[in-house]
């Protein structure tokens, strides 16, 4: 049996690299169409027409996930000024005995919190 392919430019660009999408068109004897999908020029990424990624195509060419940088300070600044803080109040007397009885307990209830909350997100329990 004899398959020619056929290519039409979609006006999409690929969300994995950002390379042009065409959507390849296979047709048979007659010029019956026995196939379509979607496919990334650059990196080579394979849908379906229901867009279905059904082929993730070659690692290397695409984006590497983003890291906003701009705007923030990362995890161990805000840790070291934490410490730092927490350290200079239980330094101060009445102020660290009222902070060990009641700041820290609930900030610890809270961060616990937190965390579950975000493990239910991030496993969709909820």
């Amino acid at each position: 049996m004899d398959i020619h392919s056929r290519w039409e430019d979609s006006g999409f660009d690929c969300s994995l690299c950002g390379g042009p999408i065409f959507k390849r068109i296979d047709e048979g004897p007659g010029g019956r169409v026995v196939d379509s999908a979607y496919h990334c020029q650059k990196c080579e990424a394979v849908w379906s027409l229901e867009n279905e990624l059904l082929q993730p195509g070659l690692a290397e060419k695409q984006f590497r996930t983003a890291v906003p940088t701009s705007g923030r300070w990362p995890w161990w600044v805000w840790l070291t000024a934490g410490l730092v803080v927490m350290f200079l109040l239980l330094r101060a007397g009445v102020i660290g005995g009222l902070l060990l009885r009641y700041v820290v307990p609930a900030v610890f209830v809270l961060f616990s919190v937190w965390v579950v909350w975000r493990l239910g997100r991030e496993f969709e329990w909820w």
